[in-house]
């Protein structure tokens, strides 16, 4: 029996120091360790050949974090948004040579732009790459082409007249890539595909002041409320936030795909989530 596919997203607030000036390599490595576990090899093992069949796909924020840190320039020039690109552009070869490192698989990576997620043939085509990866054990690893598309820089955005918090598009990303890759293998074997979200938060609270709050499970009739109830505008992750989950695990529910949140920095935080551990995160359930 085939293992999930699984799509992890990874945020820069896991993968970045606290002011999101520096990797935190050690959280990277955690998660390396717990990706490598999953797809049943040896972080540092050098093989000849690619000799397992993958089932993690990752979607990876901190590339400008990582271009801040190669660059190594003040970090108060990095308002203007085509600093923001530069440090993206440089940050991304960064960031997948240290994926690579971490988890000891080699990587194959793209740069999807916003556009992509609307255009049936450039998914099609990705899904089947995607698909080629995973049966010669290579890490498809994915971050939003923000050379091209500045929407994930944004800080705000204007919808219906109104300015506010953008969605980060790597929540969307990884949304898009579990339901694409879902009928994908549904056409094809009969794979289940679940997408497991790791934030700088413990889950899903339905107060956002008291971890006591945070819940274990919901079930995807519920997610209506949810949002309506816990979502709070104070969000620390980057351009994202919980509401950006939260919205993308609706459809994903919808679609019947499993999705897990939870905090990426703490330990085997990862392999907790895909086990679906009842004492860390949020499940939700379908």
């Amino acid at each position: 029996m085939k293992k999930d596919q699984t799509i992890v997203k990874v945020g820069t607030g896991v993968v970045s120091n606290y002011d999101r000036t520096r990797i935190d390599h050690a959280a990277m490595a955690s998660i390396g360790q717990d990706i490598a576990a999953i797809e049943g090899v040896h972080v540092g093992s050098k093989t000849e050949r690619l000799d397992h069949e993958g089932s993690v796909v990752l979607v990876s924020s901190g590339a400008v974090t990582a271009g801040k840190e190669k660059l190594g320039l003040d970090t108060r020039l990095f308002t203007d948004i085509r600093m923001k690109q530069m440090a993206a552009m440089v940050g991304n070869t960064m960031l997948f040579q240290l994926w690579e490192q971490a988890t000891g698989i080699t990587v194959g990576h793209d740069l999807p732009t916003h556009n992509d997620l609307s255009h049936q043939e450039h998914w099609d085509n990705m899904a089947g790459v995607v698909a080629t990866n995973l049966q010669y054990g290579v890490l498809s690893v994915f971050n939003d082409g923000d050379a091209r598309s500045t929407e994930e820089l944004e800080e705000t955005v204007r919808r219906n007249g109104r300015e506010m918090k953008r969605f980060g598009d790597n929540d969307q990303l990884a949304a898009q890539l579990g339901l694409n890759l879902h009928a994908f293998a549904n056409s094809l074997v009969t794979q289940s595909t679940r997408v497991i979200f790791l934030t700088d938060t413990d889950g899903v609270r339905e107060d956002a002041c008291y971890a006591s709050s945070r819940l274990s499970a919901i079930a995807a009739s519920d997610l209506d409320a949810v949002i309506d109830n816990c979502v709070v505008t104070t969000e620390t992750e980057s351009n994202g936030g919980m509401e950006s989950k939260l919205l993308a695990a609706k459809d994903l529910a919808l679609a019947g795909i499993p999705v897990s949140i939870g905090a990426g920095k703490d330990a085997h935080a990862l392999q907790r989530l895909y086990q679906y551990d009842a004492n860390f995160g949020t499940h939700i359930l379908v």
